[in-house]
């Protein structure tokens, strides 16, 4: 199993689950800077990671709202994706 360092600092912006909420949501760019590398780990950004994990809201059993800025981003398979 991989493990990931936190993308932000959580005890200035901590995570929150609300059971009762429609949808999980996100606000990101699909590209802004290049690949991070990280204690030999190479990470690349939306465009690259977010693609993995597509499946993610039918595994999930919920639907995930995305606001997303980028002229390059897949909107219609990103749209089919999370179902919004």
């Amino acid at each position: 199993m991989a493990t990931y360092a936190a993308a932000i600092v959580t005890e200035l912006l901590p995570p929150r689950f609300t059971p009762e909420a429609r949808f999980f949501t996100t606000v990101m760019s699909w590209t802004a800077y290049g690949n991070v590398e990280y204690a030999g780990e190479t990470y690349g950004q939306k465009d690259v990671e977010l693609l993995k994990l597509l499946d993610l809201p039918e595994r999930a059993g919920r639907q995930f709202e995305l606001a997303l800025a980028g002229p390059d981003a897949p909107a219609d398979r990103l749209r089919a994706a999370v179902g919004k």
